[in-house]
């Protein structure tokens, strides 16, 4: 994800600057690794301010990472620019530097588990999710919405970003009967749950947020993707769209590696508006 982000932005910014920039100026675009990792994003941060002496910050990847170095970019008055996460402060933010492009988490789950019950005639519903804010926000907006609806998750099961086996998770839902499975996390775990389902012959209908848009996932999961619905909050490739197609052809030229998609979409996002 973080690298199609990264690639998404730069391939605009490369087209943009050989049309000549913005009134002249071309953008230098400068790319930081914070390992997704909240302390060193508060590192990053700090050198591309006080080293780098950036503009701007722009299509950062992470909520929790996001979170961290917010502080700092908002007491030095750093514009952050499509700080792409799921939390109110990156979406819903009170700062003047913050320019937030996506929904607001909460909000994410709660139109998940309103479609579950009202679309697909969910009558059980089970949660997979992220153990740290990013996830949790989904999750607590699901879980409201349920409540509404007299109704509680018949399991919650979770998983953090350094995990590479969730079939305790998957036999945990499984024994539980849902109905419905939402899905609130990365493709990484989001792939490995739906294989495990597969393995295990367990088919309910599951439906992912929009991470598991990115295109990887049908090289992670395979056909155990099948059937999966995804909230996507981006276009998709194959739409009939001419800013669509601007974008594939901006993509094709200047990172012709990267396939377009949910993660490349949304780092062009953010250059654009920046």
């Amino acid at each position: 994800g973080a690298t199609q982000i990264r690639d998404g932005a730069q391939a605009y910014f490369k087209w943009l600057n050989e049309r000549g920039g913005i009134h002249g100026r071309q953008i230098k675009w400068i790319v930081e690794n914070d390992s997704y990792n909240p302390q060193q994003a508060v590192s990053v941060a700090r050198k591309l301010v006080d080293r780098d002496d950036v503009f701007a910050i722009v299509s950062t990847i992470g909520t929790v990472t996001n979170l961290a170095a917010l502080p700092f970019l908002i007491q030095r008055g750093v514009p952050v620019v499509n700080p792409a996460g799921s939390n109110e402060k990156l979406n819903a933010p009170k700062e003047k530097e913050i320019f937030g492009m996506l929904p607001v988490g909460q909000k994410i789950g709660e139109d998940m588990a309103k479609y579950a019950i009202k679309k697909l005639n969910a009558k059980s519903i089970a949660i997979f999710f992220q153990n740290d804010q990013f996830g949790k926000d989904q999750r607590d907006g699901a879980v409201a919405y349920l409540a509404t609806q007299g109704m509680t998750p018949v399991s919650e099961t979770n998983y953090v970003p350094s995990d590479v086996d969730v079939s305790a998770q998957a036999i945990a839902m499984r024994d539980a009967k849902p109905d419905v499975v939402l899905m609130f996390n990365i493709v990484k775990q989001g792939a490995l749950l739906l294989k495990e389902a597969k393995k295990l012959g367990w088919k309910p209908q599951f439906m992912a947020m929009n991470t598991m848009g990115d295109p990887i996932l049908t090289d992670l999961a395979g056909d155990a993707a099948d059937g999966l619905i995804v909230n996507i909050i981006t276009a998709v490739h194959v739409m009939d769209n001419p800013t669509v197609k601007l974008a594939n052809e901006i993509l094709e030229k200047y990172a012709p590696g990267t396939q377009p998609g949910y993660y490349s979409y949304l780092g062009m996002v953010g250059a654009i508006a920046f």
